[in-house]
């Protein structure tokens, strides 16, 4: 998940604080995980709502 986080992060074609969410919660005590499934959870629900946002991409040729 860090992988993707920041390529998230560098592209800048999905929200960029998604991808923040996605990084952040790395590594965390056990006692934490709870919390940073949620943040996790809104992370890729940005996502979606970014591409959802977006519209359709239009495709140009052929």
């Amino acid at each position: 998940m860090f992988r993707f986080g920041y390529a998230v992060f560098r592209a800048g074609v999905l929200p960029r604080w998604s991808g923040v969410a996605l990084v952040g919660t790395q590594g965390l005590p056990e006692a934490a995980q709870l919390f940073a499934a949620g943040v996790r959870d809104l992370g890729i629900a940005g996502m979606g709502a970014g591409l959802l946002a977006a519209g359709p991409a239009s495709v140009s040729g052929a």
